[in-house]
């Protein structure tokens, strides 16, 4: 039931917010533009080939434009929760035309038949409510990738005691007030973190890619409670 719960207000306020979403995530993550050249720059494959990409959690189709970019013959597959979030995204890519493709539900619910070069997801999973649930996802993306598929992933991570939790949330609140006044920090954007976020520590999100399978495994940059890692299916 709390799963339900979390879910339902996690897409109904990315529902709410998709028309803002574009100009307000550059205000609340540190180094915004740069996660997304490291991730794409971790993608191991050569620029022309016709890569198969699936994005978990897609948004507006940021990091989906952006692969096209880097990747112009990859085929992509956009998946988020929330459907005001699909139509920008569709708007925003509808260059690429049948490059791309939409599929609208749960991103921790994905069940493939297809199989993939590359997964990616930015700031998505950490909306999901257990470990567990965590857990089958990573198990999940493993039986979805071809072999030698890599998945990458930009997320909020927990600290791993309370002291490095408290020094987390103090450099993120000093990034935050070059954006937002005290109020709004102290009285949206923290209690929203507080209850609707569920980061894990970085070092159980690795242990988990092993456990699944994964070989390969790297934390690629970090930034406080910021991370970018992912590991690779070789068999």
């Amino acid at each position: 039931m709390r799963l339900i719960i979390i879910m339902n207000k996690a897409k109904k306020l990315f529902e709410e917010k998709a028309k803002e979403f574009d100009n307000i995530i550059p205000l609340l993550i540190p180094f915004y533009n740069e996660i997304y050249d490291i991730l794409i720059d971790s993608v191991p494959f050569q620029k022309n080939i016709p890569i198969k990409v699936l994005d978990i959690g897609c948004g507006t189709g940021t990091l989906a434009n952006i692969i096209k970019q880097r990747f112009p013959n990859a085929q992509i597959t956009c998946n988020d929760f929330a459907k005001n979030m699909i139509e920008i995204a569709r708007k925003k890519l509808s260059k690429y035309k049948s490059d791309i493709n939409f599929l609208t539900g749960d991103f921790n619910k994905i069940q493939s038949d297809e199989k993939y070069d590359v997964i990616v997801s930015c700031y998505a999973l950490h909306h999901i409510a257990t470990d567990n649930e965590k857990i089958q996802l990573y198990e999940n993306i493993y039986n979805s990738l071809n072999k030698n598929g890599i998945f990458l992933t930009a997320d909020l991570v927990l600290g791993t005691n309370n002291h490095i939790e408290i020094l987390y949330l103090k450099k993120w609140k000093k990034f935050l007030n070059k954006n937002f006044s005290k109020n709004i920090i102290e009285n949206e954007l923290l209690p929203k973190y507080q209850t609707d976020d569920n980061p894990s520590v970085l070092f159980d999100h690795l242990k988990w890619l092993e456990n699944t399978g994964f070989k390969e495994i790297e934390a690629i940059w970090k930034y406080y409670n910021f991370a970018i890692f992912g590991g690779k299916k070789a068999t």
